[in-house]
Formats: C-alpha cells, sequence, structure tokens
C-alpha cells in the first residue's frame, strides 16, 4: 500500500471522471542535468521526514524539492546498483544491491547506513541469476526473502541460521496472510507454483488458484486482503477475486504496485505505466514509450515516476490535464464556447475550430488555417453557432457567411443577443439575423454587453454607453472607467456589470456604486483578459498571471486561484468554461482541463518543515541545543530551515522574528543569520508559507541565552569598585600622591584597558538623521563648532549635534581621552609628541591652552 492514500483518492476520483483518449498529464523532468547520479533509477520512497528517495544504478538518492544528495558505496552502501526499498515496520527501510547480493538498511530518521551482518551467508544461499525482489522483517526479527529464482522464501534468523520455505501447498496456506507482502516465484526446481488466499483463519481457504507458468519472472500483491490478489508474469497481469481477469499488452509488465483496496499500478518496458482499478479497467495511462519502474504518490498528492534510462518525472497536479489531438498539441487556445448538449467548442489561433463531445471525442469543425485567429460562440437559445477564421463569419448549420474582414471578439450572448466586435464599429446577431450598426466609431470595440437597458462598450479608451448612435464615457462615474477594457459582461441577472481593465483588475458596477478587485485582494494580476460568469455569486478571472476565482457573499467576497506553480499548463489564460464540475481552460500553449476543486486553498503540512540546525559562526560544525547558553564570544548564530513542498516549491519561503518582533521577516533562504547579538535571553520563530497569506498554523522556535562578558556582570564589577577602593586607600596611606596626584587616574586607566582589551567600544551618535556608531579606538580627536562638535578618525570626519562638554559624558570609556583646550578633546593614546604648549597626533599639532596645561604634564609616554 501506498502512504497517503487519502490525498491520492481525492485526486483519482477525478482521473476516474476524465478519462479519454487524448488526455495527458504535465510533466517536470529530473534526471542527471538536475544532479541525479543516474538515468536509470528503480524504485522511489518517501520517508516520515517529507524526503524521497530514489534507488539507482549509481547509489540511491535524497531529494527534498531543492537539491539531490547522492550516496554510493563511499558513503556505506554495500552496492551502487539498487533496485528497491523496502519499508519495515520497525522504521528501517532496507535496500537490496543486485550485483553483491546484499542487502543494507536506515533508518526513517537517517543517520547513515548499516550493512546487514549475515551479508556473506545471504549471498551463500542465493543462485547466480537470483534476485531479490521482496524483503520482511517480522516481530522476532527474522529476515524473510523472495525473489525471482528463489526457492519459495528464504528466511534467516537474528543467529544467522537459514531456513527454506518451499512454494508448497501447507507453506502457502498458512504463511501467504493478509498483512504479509510477498513475492512468488517459480524456482528452477518447480515445474508450477501455486498462488494461494486465505484468511487469518487457515483453516479457511476462501480461494485456490494454480497455474503454469513458462518464465520465472512472477510478481504479486494484494488490493483487499483476503480477496482480491494481482500478479504479473512476463506480458500478462492477473486479477484474481472469485474470477479470473487477464490483462494482455505486446509489452511486458516489470513493475507492480498496490495503490489501494480498488486500484494498482502496473509499469511497462518501453510501453509506460498504467493505473488499473480490480476489474481490469485502464483507468490512466503514463509516459508512453518510457520503462516505468514505479510510481511513487506524495504527501501532496504528486506523482512520481521512476524510469528506466529516462530518469524522474513529476506530475505536480495530477488533477490537471492537457487535452491534445494530433497536430494540436501545445497549440494557443484563443477562445472557448460550450453548446446547449454541453459540447466544448474551441477556437484556435491558427484558424481551427474544433467540437469535443461528451465522450470528449473531438470533431474538427473547420480547418481554414490561415492568418486569422479563430473564434467561435453559440448560442443555446436558437441552437446556432457562429465560427470566424480565414473563411469569414459563418453560421455553422447553413454555412452561410454573414460578413467578410476583420473580427475583434464574439461576445457572450445575452437573451439571444450575440455582438459582433470589430475595428471601430460593431454588429449584432439577433434571432438568427445579423443587424448592422451604422456607425463610425474613433475607437476599436474590444467587447459589447447591454447593462441596464445600455449598450456598454469596452475599448482601449475605457468604458462608453452606446443609445442612438451617441457615445457617452462612463468616466464621469468613476475613474475606473477610464482603463482599458478587453472584456465586458454582467451578471445573470443583469444588475452588476464586471469589467475586465489592463491594469485596474476586475471593475464591479451596480450602478450607484464602482470598486475594483485587484493583486492588493488576491488576483494573479491587474490584467484581466477574459470574465466568465458561472453565477451571480461566482465569477472566473483569465489573466496573464493564472486563474483566478471569486465568490461573493453579502458584504464579502473571497478570491483564490490557479497558476502553473500549482500544475496548470500556463499562466496566460485566454480564456474558460465550465461543464458540470470541470473547468477547461485555454492558454497561448493549450488546452487543460481540471475539477472545480482544484481551487481549495491549500493547507500547509507542518510534518516536512523542521529546524535542521543551529550553531554560531565560532563552532559552526557542532549544533546549538535548545535553550543553550552561550559566552558572550559566541553572538554571530546561524540556523538552517528546511520546508517540503514539491509542489509548492516556487512559492515557499519562510518567515523569522526574533524575540516577538511586532513583524515577521520574511526569506527565500534556508540559512538565516545573526550578528552581534548582545547579551540577552533570545526566542526564536520561523514558519513557513506559500504565500504571505498562507502560513504554517505552527511555528518552529528555538531559545537561547548569551552571557554578558565578564566584565559586565555585576559581580565582576562589585569586586572591581571596592579593589578601586582598596587601591586608593593604600596610595594615600603611602602618600604616593605627594609627587602625583593624577597616579590613580593612570593607573585605572591602564588597568581598566587591560581588562577590556579585547572588547571593541563604540560611540554612538545621529548624523543627518541615521544611526552611526564608530570604535572609540577609531576616535583621533573632537574639535568643538559651537553647539556641534567635529569628530575626528582618520578615514573621515563626523559632525554631531552636541557640545563638547557632553562628550565625556557620552563616551563609554572617557579615560582614554583627555581635554587640551576649550575646542579640544584628544584621545592619549592617538598622542605621538607633545611639548609645553602644543602635542601631536600624527602629523598634526594642535594647540594646549594654559588652563589645561597641567593635564598634559599629567600625562607620561
Amino acid at each position: 500500500m501506498l502512504s497517503y492514500k487519502n490525498t491520492f483518492i481525492f485526486s483519482l476520483i477525478t482521473l476516474i471522471s476524465t478519462v479519454c483518449l487524448a488526455q495527458e498529464f504535465i510533466y517536470e523532468k529530473l534526471g542527471v542535468d538536475e544532479g541525479l547520479p543516474s538515468s536509470q533509477v528503480y524504485d522511489a520512497y518517501q520517508s516520515k521526514e517529507g524526503y524521497i528517495w530514489f534507488a539507482t544504478d549509481k547509489g540511491i538518492s535524497k531529494y527534498n524539492g531543492y537539491e539531490f544528495e547522492n550516496f554510493d558505496t563511499n558513503d556505506g552502501l554495500t552496492g551502487n546498483v539498487v533496485l528497491r526499498f523496502y519499508p519495515q515496520k520497525n522504521g528501517q527501510i532496507w535496500c537490496y544491491s543486485y550485483h553483491n547480493k546484499s542487502l543494507f538498511y536506515f533508518d526513517e530518521l537517517f543517520k547513515g547506513f548499516t550493512p546487514y551482518k549475515y551479508n556473506n551467508i545471504l549471498a551463500q544461499n542465493l543462485f547466480f541469476d537470483s534476485v531479490i525482489k521482496s524483503v520482511y522483517i517480522d516481530a522476532a526479527n527474522n529476515l524473510h526473502i523472495g525473489g525471482h529464482y528463489i526457492n519459495g522464501e528464504l528466511i534467516i534468523d537474528p543467529e544467522g541460521k537459514i531456513k527454506n520455505n518451499y512454494a508448497s501447498e501447507d507453506y502457502f496456506i498458512t504463511k501467504f496472510s493478509s498483512k504479509k507482502r510477498i513475492v512468488l516465484d517459480k524456482s528452477p526446481h518447480f515445474a508450477a507454483t501455486s498462488f494461494f488466499f486465505t484468511t487469518n483463519d487457515t483453516s479457511n481457504i476462501q480461494k485456490r488458484i494454480s497455474a503454469k507458468y513458462i518464465h520465472a519472472r512472477i510478481m504479486a500483491d494484494w488490493l483487499t486482503p483476503q480477496k482480491t490478489g494481482v500478479f504479473i508474469n512476463d506480458s500478462l497481469v492477473s486479477i484474481v477475486n472469485k474470477n479470473k481477469i487477464f490483462i494482455k499488452d505486446k509489452y511486458s509488465p516489470i513493475a507492480l504496485k498496490v495503490i489501494d483496496s480498488e486500484h494498482f499500478f502496473i509499469g511497462y518496458e518501453f510501453g509506460g505505466g498504467k493505473i488499473i482499478n480490480k476489474k481490469g479497467r485502464i483507468l490512466k495511462s503514463f509516459l508512453k514509450g518510457k520503462s516505468v519502474t514505479d510510481l511513487l504518490i506524495d504527501h501532496e498528492g504528486g506523482f512520481w515516476f521512476t524510469t528506466l534510462n529516462s530518469g524522474i518525472y513529476y506530475v505536480k497536479n495530477p488533477s490537471v490535464n492537457i487535452y491534445n489531438i494530433a497536430d494540436q498539441t501545445n497549440i494557443h487556445v484563443n477562445n472557448l464556447a460550450k453548446t446547449k448538449n454541453k459540447e466544448l467548442l474551441v477556437g484556435y489561433n491558427n484558424g481551427d475550430i474544433l467540437k469535443l463531445l461528451k465522450n470528449r471525442n473531438s470533431i474538427t469543425l473547420d480547418a481554414s488555417r490561415g492568418f486569422r485567429r479563430a473564434l467561435v460562440e453559440h448560442d443555446s437559445v436558437s441552437n446556432e453557432t457562429y465560427l470566424y477564421n480565414a473563411k469569414g463569419f459563418v453560421n455553422i448549420s447553413n454555412q452561410k457567411t454573414l460578413l467578410k474582414g476583420h473580427i475583434l471578439k464574439l461576445s457572450e450572448p445575452i437573451d439571444s443577443t450575440i455582438f459582433v466586435s470589430r475595428h471601430k464599429c460593431f454588429h449584432v446577431i439577433k434571432n438568427n439575423k445579423l443587424i448592422a450598426i451604422n456607425n463610425k466609431l474613433p475607437f476599436r470595440v474590444h467587447d459589447v454587453t447591454l447593462w441596464n437597458k445600455d449598450t456598454i462598450l469596452g475599448t482601449p479608451l475605457g468604458i462608453f454607453k452606446f443609445n442612438n448612435g451617441e457615445i457617452t464615457p462612463l468616466s464621469k462615474k468613476s475613474e475606473l472607467f477610464n482603463f482599458r477594457s478587453d472584456d465586458v459582461d454582467v451578471s445573470k441577472n443583469k444588475k452588476t456589470l464586471y469589467i475586465a481593465t489592463q491594469n485596474a483588475g476586475l471593475v464591479i458596477s451596480d450602478g450607484n456604486h464602482t470598486y475594483n478587485i485587484t493583486e492588493k485582494n488576491g488576483l494573479y494580476s491587474n490584467i484581466i483578459n477574459e470574465i466568465s460568469i458561472e453565477n451571480d455569486s461566482t465569477i472566473w478571472l483569465c489573466t496573464n498571471k493564472g486563474l483566478n476565482r471569486i465568490i461573493f457573499s453579502k458584504n464579502h467576497y473571497q478570491v483564490n486561484g490557479i497558476d502553473k506553480k500549482r500544475g496548470l499548463l500556463s499562466n496566460e489564460i485566454e480564456d474558460i468554461e465550465i461543464i458540470n464540475d470541470t473547468v477547461w481552460a485555454g492558454t497561448k500553449q493549450g488546452l487543460c482541463f481540471f475539477s472545480k476543486n482544484q481551487l481549495t486553498p491549500q493547507k500547509i503540512n507542518n510534518t516536512y518543515f523542521k529546524l535542521k540546525k543551529a550553531y554560531t559562526n565560532n563552532n559552526p560544525k557542532d549544533s546549538i541545543k535548545d535553550n543553550a547558553t552561550l559566552s558572550y564570544k559566541d553572538n554571530e548564530i546561524d540556523f538552517i530551515v528546511e520546508g517540503i513542498s514539491f509542489a509548492n516549491k516556487g512559492d515557499l519561503h519562510y518567515q523569522y522574528r526574533l524575540n516577538n518582533q511586532e513583524f515577521w521577516t520574511a526569506t527565500k533562504d534556508r540559512k538565516i543569520h545573526f550578528s552581534s547579538l548582545p547579551p540577552n535571553h533570545y526566542t526564536f520563530e520561523i514558519k513557513m508559507c506559500f504565500n504571505n497569506k498562507n502560513c504554517s498554523e505552527k511555528t518552529v522556535t528555538f531559545s537561547f541565552t548569551i552571557l554578558p562578558p565578564l566584565w559586565k556582570t555585576g559581580w565582576f564589577k562589585m569586586i572591581c569598585a571596592l579593589g578601586i577602593f582598596f587601591l586608593i586607600y593604600v596610595f594615600f596611606r603611602i602618600r604616593v600622591l605627594t609627587y602625583n596626584k593624577d597616579i590613580v587616574r593612570e593607573l585605572l586607566r591602564v588597568f581598566l584597558k587591560y581588562l577590556k582589551r579585547k572588547e571593541d567600544i563604540y560611540f554612538s551618535f545621529k548624523e543627518n538623521g541615521n544611526e552611526v556608531r564608530i570604535k572609540s579606538q577609531d576616535i583621533l580627536y573632537i574639535k568643538s563648532s559651537g553647539n556641534y562638535i567635529d569628530v575626528f578618525t582618520k578615514s573621515k570626519t563626523h559632525t554631531v549635534g552636541m557640545n563638547i562638554g557632553k562628550f565625556l559624558s557620552h563616551i563609554p570609556d572617557k579615560l582614554e581621552y583627555i581635554r587640551i583646550h576649550r575646542s579640544y578633546i584628544v584621545r592619549i593614546d592617538k598622542i605621538t609628541s607633545k611639548s609645553k604648549d602644543k602635542l601631536k597626533i600624527d602629523d598634526l599639532q594642535l594647540p594646549v591652552s594654559q588652563s589645561y596645561l597641567k593635564n598634559l604634564q599629567n600625562i607620561h609616554f
């Protein structure tokens, strides 16, 4: 059984309802160029951490949506050709290395690879051409092996002792139980293999089927325990319950995987892959011409196909399908319409027009390819279909040409009225009759509709009202009517006007109140190509960046959508039609379709979001743990985070904050760096987001504390204060001050300078409205300029708004400075020479005034 089956069943129901021969999927190919070690991939498995593992002929690979991490024999694998993963109930994932016939395993929470300790015994008990196809660890830690050219089942107990269970009737009646998955195999010693279905009560045998096979390749599994089995042998797929169902194919099946109790997957050599139900009906085909070895359905419902020699194919959204017909592959779809019988009409940009019937087979209505794009519209009241291409404007039922010349657009019918928009004029089709409007307008007409008994024109210059040949701009009522409009429509109840604009989004008016919905409200783009009205509460918008749906309720509306990042064929949507619950989207890359429920907002799975590592810049190899206590030197911290979303990796980003800041910081980087954090207790919070409004409910938190340096602790300051007082007392006692009263100051300065010799001390101030800080050690001297001071360093001069007398009260290490003049303060360790009335700092000479001469004399070099 595959994991995440509920997600898949949801997708599968959609798939079943959209079966057609022309249907294809939107694939993303991953191979060696993207980092995979080989294009020959045998198996795929998604772990509980969210990573997808791939088995290849050149090792195994782990994928997180960003990059591949590859492993080979240098990393602990017993061999590079790894055929399959075998997840066990104990959390181990076992792997089989083909050439040296060995096994190894790793844990769900990956910590490395461990070889099976009895690989030598295993190899001795396998034939040269034996291939392991099934690995099972039971509750007693016995290893069960099955596969090609293995006699029944090979069992190795925890002490390395061998036991064989052969393909006999007694063995399979007791062992082929509902909870155990095994591969049946015809060994060289048996003429036939029996396939049995039993209940857990071995006395009640529901069904026994025996079959003889010419070849030895047989794989089997269950759909519904004890009821339906599936097995493959060369070109034959057999479904066995009360009856036998045989599915023959010209291609040989090479892979079997059960999806759920109703469906399974078969991969074929050069024949692609197929999803089949238990009645034998082929529901879906994939990758025609490829050799498909496995199907994995991830936690978001995406499909992953592994292939021989072609790498990996990923279908982000299996419910979005491409409709291709012969040479119409990836052809620009110009517009869509639907008939009274719910058939889809498709107008292509090359001039072709197709009709898709209810069974989704297609009929070519016209293939007059030329320089004109195709337009098509249907009037369900008169049941008439009109098309426009190189032939002109034609009624299909009677093949009558109604107009010749260039047409810009056909409006959607309103009470059996269709407007034909042209250059500087328009026409009306009413009850299958063409009515010419004799007017010469000063602009092109993009679209026409009826609203409040008025004819409304959408033009490059905005919205106009046309009555009895008179043109009135609606811009006087609202500036929103000034924008270019490519489509105008009215609601089903004819009360509300909707306008598709360029740059103003969707404009909505009820005659009294006009407003717009834009990117700020959730639209993909403010450039809208087309509007489709589903009903009075739901409309759809075709934009150049995806498809939006707006659902209106009383005094509220909800915007959601789907774009290429969510699996759409293209972001440039030209037109849509909704038939039943299926949305048909015509894009510049072709025609695609999907169920309406695909626009339901996706919820973020917190399971696959984690903080991988936190470390300090001083020790990047070792992780720090939550609630760690760090030295003041470890104030540069990096966090490595990882969220796994394969379907939304283009939108995936992270929002974080420190110490409950008001605003969250957004980033797409998985490494978040903090530098020069001051001593404090910190709480780091981070969450995973798909967009600004769709973030995980749960945040990952990490707490840590940075201690202050020794000399900033309270007890150290107290000891220093006591020591200073003691020194002063001693010096005074021995009358040192009799020959130099400033010795204490010098001693204190030297002592504190020694203690803080490794600490950078900063002077902070405002300059031109900016917060600036410079190292105190870089300051040469300070010069007074009235209410300002100039702070001189070697590289720059800063002007600070304070008088010179306040400088010493603002600098942290004021003992390092001395005043020599009413206009000058100098840093003591920058003085290069001094004399009686002047001193030098480098080559600059500064004056020393008489009143401050004593300060200079107390400085000793």
